[in-house]
């Protein structure tokens, strides 16, 4: 796996990035890289991204956002309606500009009293149902999600992206149907009790030549 090393991204060319965010205020300074703050948006003339997060079966995610934009999710009961294994994502782009992009996924899992805590061992992710994957023999530019959440909690589409037009968005599944449950409740703390988890996701979309200025690594990440 391919070590990147972090720089801040310059503040004078702010336009050659998307950053279209769900998280409406606030950050969560603890595992965000560079003080991050997760309410900026940024545009770019010919291509425009986001992503559309849900709770399957749901009409109410609005019910469990939270006043600095992120989600609150149930970890105990799959029969609830914010249950892990129901949250979906996916993302929607147009415009004719080309484009690199990836899924952020930020955690706060905190207790009753407010303090942080760390429900999964370094080197474990939350087991969502990744939408075609990048896998360990795939190299090279594929139409698939490589993770690098352990890296920097990001999941990164390895194929540049061009809308196919100006009005209306193409998607691509992210994360879908399939949540492993019996992962999930072997490796999260269960002897935390009053644990939450409260989860920001944006999507970035950069110009293909803009990734190491505003996203701060060297070089992609997938394997050559």
């Amino acid at each position: 796996m391919k070590v990147h090393r972090s720089k801040r991204p310059p503040s004078t060319v702010i336009l050659a990035v998307i950053a279209v965010i769900l998280a409406a205020a606030g950050t969560f300074a603890w595992l965000v890289l560079d003080d991050e703050v997760l309410t900026r948006t940024f545009s770019l003339s010919n291509f425009d991204a986001y992503a559309k997060v849900y709770f399957d079966g749901s009409a109410n995610e609005e019910n469990y956002r939270n006043a600095d934009g992120s989600l609150s999710v149930d970890i105990d009961t799959p029969s609830a309606e914010n249950y892990i294994g129901k949250l979906r994502v996916e993302a929607l782009y147009k415009g004719r500009g080309r484009a690199y992009m990836r899924l952020k996924i930020v955690e706060q899992w905190k207790k009753d009293d407010g303090a942080a805590v760390k429900a999964f061992p370094a080197n474990i992710s939350i087991p969502f149902n990744i939408a075609a994957p990048y896998l360990g023999s795939d190299t090279g530019d594929q139409a698939k999600w490589y993770d690098n959440r352990q890296q920097d909690y990001c999941l990164y589409y390895a194929m540049r992206v061009v809308g196919t037009n100006n009005t209306s968005y193409d998607t691509i599944p992210v994360i879908t149907a399939g949540f492993n449950q019996t992962a999930f409740e072997a490796n999260y703390l269960r002897d935390t009790a009053g644990v939450t988890l409260d989860l920001a996701i944006e999507l970035q979309a950069v110009q293909i030549n803009r990734y190491p200025q505003f996203w701060g690594i060297d070089s992609l990440p997938w394997p050559d």
